[in-house]
């Protein structure tokens, strides 16, 4: 089935992901993760059977873009179902004249078309987006949230432990905290018992015709249950184990999910399943009121960069062929192989420059280096507005959101190592290099 949604001044990403799990892709279950589309940012075409469209832009104007079709889109193809199987998220819609548009769409093993619509009628479900407005003039200091009213999940729950990792991870990755709000975990929990009553049931589409239904799409839960959102996403995690703390932390260790998980929302809610008879399920939703036309995003001069600097018991491997699209096998072809380390330019200058007609983003310097400072053999993965610098080969792909970078170490990491970054960018000719050096320990 292939749906299509058109949405006015809001960012609509959702998307599909598979998850590290225990048994190697055998009966271990599937997740699904959604790479966030940005606020009026620009992204290049999705994947497998894409589209995407964007509202009206900085300078008053609007543009739309989009990409239809089947099989592989930039990047790679989506692995569709079954056992430890899943599909992907991308970020897609370019701008036309007069205005920056932002989103994405993918597709799982399944195909799609339309503005922004959800697609994938096979595999693991599908993922859309489509481009919010960029009008708002961006604040130099930021807009993280750095406090957040105390969650009211039950101490030691799934949605408790959830909660805290994941802020855990956006606090010392640059993100901002998340507030709970009640009506996500409505919409979350909604979906997630749709998905455990009808068996094979997957993604983020729900069939009006089937049990449990409580609709169509994430964002359409989401304002059903109360929460009408400008940007939103939403991830699935079907693993093996029911601890919250998985949920959140095998997604992390991954190029997609956690390009998602680190996005602009500033609400989220969780819904969980323990139906071992059919499958544990986790839901995360992420949004922002439809007023807030940026989300979060860093200050001047600042950075998101996953994971983080001085953090341990970092996964040292990432089994690739658990996501879909897989990173092209042309680029990484071994599986596992090492945690990909995230970093997002998206912040105060960003934007303004954006806003301004004067971004031009270019990568000068993205590394990884071992404890005896030799490099690590990677690829690296972008959005296609962002461009390489010299010596600094970036790879196109339209599935990471707007300002994305991802370093894929094409081997697995050593473990109880320590691994140093380094990573630099002008954000426009002439402009002041945007540079962060960090390291981090496997476990």
């Amino acid at each position: 089935m292939s749906l299509a949604s058109h949405v006015s001044r809001s960012l609509i990403a959702l998307a599909a992901m598979a998850a590290l799990t225990a048994c190697g892709g055998s009966g271990g279950g599937e997740s699904e993760a959604g790479a966030a589309g940005t606020a009026g940012g620009d992204a290049a075409a999705g994947s497998t059977g894409s589209s995407g469209s964007g509202a009206a832009g900085t300078g008053g104007g609007s543009g739309s873009g989009s990409s239809t079709g089947t099989g592989s889109g930039s990047g790679s193809s989506g692995s569709g179902g079954g056992s430890g199987g899943s599909s992907s998220a991308g970020s897609g819609g370019s701008a036309a004249a007069g205005g920056s548009a932002g989103g994405g769409t993918a597709g799982g093993s399944g195909s799609g078309s339309g503005a922004g619509g959800s697609t994938g009628s096979g595999g693991s479900g599908g993922a859309a987006g489509s481009g919010g407005s960029g009008s708002d003039v961006a604040s130099a200091s930021g807009s993280l949230q750095t406090s957040v009213p105390t969650p009211d999940y039950a101490a030691g729950s799934q949605g408790d432990v959830s909660m805290s990792a994941l802020n855990e991870a956006r606090r010392n990755a640059g993100a901002g905290l998340l507030q709970q709000s009640k009506a996500l975990d409505t919409a979350a929990q909604a979906h997630v018992q749709y998905l455990a009553i009808n068996i094979g049931a997957t993604g983020h589409t729900e069939e009006p015709v089937k049990p449990s239904f409580y609709e169509i799409r994430p964002e359409l839960r989401m304002a059903k249950a109360g929460f009408a959102p400008g940007y939103s996403a939403e991830v699935i995690n079907t693993r093996g184990t029911l601890l919250g703390v998985d949920c959140v932390g095998q997604m992390l260790a991954t190029v997609y999910q956690a390009s998602a998980l680190l996005g602009p929302a500033t609400h989220t809610g969780f819904g969980f399943s323990g139906n071992f008879a059919v499958k544990p399920i986790c839901i995360g939703n992420f949004a922002t009121a439809q007023s807030d036309a940026l989300g979060q995003y860093a200050a001047a001069g600042a950075l998101v960069a996953y994971p983080y600097g001085g953090q341990t018991n970092v996964p040292p491997d990432y089994n690739v062929d658990f996501d879909s699209p897989r990173p092209s096998a042309m680029l990484v072809p071994n599986t596992p192989a090492g945690t990909p380390v995230i970093v997002n330019m998206r912040n105060a200058d960003y934007l303004n420059f954006r806003a301004a007609g004067t971004l031009d983003a270019v990568v000068t310097r993205f590394e990884l280096k071992d404890a005896g400072g030799n490099a690590v053999a990677a690829v690296l993965l972008a959005n296609q507005p962002i461009r390489a610098g010299a010596g600094v080969v970036l790879n196109a792909d339209g599935n990471l959101p707007d300002g994305a970078i991802a370093l894929v170490p094409l081997s697995p990491l050593a473990p109880a190592k320590t691994y140093s970054v380094s990573f630099s960018a002008t954000l426009k000719t002439g402009g002041a290099p945007l540079a962060k050096s960090w390291s981090f320990t496997t476990r």
